[in-house]
């Protein structure tokens, strides 16, 4: 986790270059469906708390997000995202915990599992283009065997919403945080029944979403969520 000097120190300069600063510089974090919520930051909001807390400028309600998890700083005209989390940050597919990378336009941005965004930066001073007209024209297109999780709890495979209850989207969002890695049953159980439960309602609720995958989409369901042990892997891509 990212020390509190550490954070101290990037805020502490941030003040410094603040009077200096001429010019306004935004940064948006576009839905990379294409679909979903866009934030928006100015360079005058910053540091910027990203997570579950009450403070928190772009607040995520998302159980994989730590609730102070991230901040996004501006210091000498770079956009700075400082990572402060238990399950850290993706940037670009890569993860970075508990420390702090500089951002550039068309970077992705991945926090847990309600997060999965696009960075547009915009200095107002050397750029004339809107912002607006900038997360417009952000489209990025996937391929229609790619799914994915992305804000406001939606499931995506390829460039199809999956029509999926509530509890199916827990499932498809806990399986999504693993990154790859089994669930157990008994994490299953505890997350998504609140602890009552057996393995019979996880079998159950797991074919529900693999025959809704295989209904909307025509892709195999049982290719994305595959048993292992006495757990469930999810895949972004279905297994050959």
């Amino acid at each position: 986790m990212l020390s509190k000097r550490a954070i101290g120190w990037c805020v502490g300069e941030l003040k410094k270059v603040g009077a200096g600063m001429s010019g306004e510089s935004k940064l948006a974090l576009v839905p990379r469906s294409g679909r979903g919520m866009s934030y928006e930051v100015s360079n005058r909001d910053t540091p910027c708390l990203i997570g579950r807390d009450a403070e928190a400028k772009i607040r995520l309600n998302d159980q994989t997000v730590s609730r102070r998890h991230a901040k996004l700083i501006y210091d000498r005209g770079q956009w700075i995202l400082c990572d402060q989390s238990q399950n850290g940050t993706y940037v670009n597919g890569a993860l970075i915990k508990g420390s702090c990378v500089s951002l550039k336009r068309g970077d992705t941005v991945r926090v847990g599992a309600s997060l999965d965004h696009t960075v547009v930066i915009v200095n107002r001073s050397t750029d004339e283009t809107t912002i607006t007209k900038e997360v417009q024209t952000t489209v990025v297109t996937y391929p229609e065997d790619q799914l994915r999780v992305v804000n406001a709890g939606e499931v995506w495979v390829g460039q199809q919403r999956l029509r999926l209850s509530d509890q199916e989207v827990k499932l498809v969002q806990l399986l999504e945080a693993a990154a790859g890695k089994r669930c157990s049953d008994e994490e299953i159980i505890k997350h998504i029944f609140d602890g009552i439960g057996d393995i019979g309602n996880v079998q159950e609720l797991v074919k529900r979403v693999r025959e809704k995958i295989r209904k909307q989409t025509g892709q195999d369901g049982r290719k994305y969520i595959e048993r292992c042990h006495d757990g469930y892997v999810l895949y972004v891509r279905p297994r050959r």
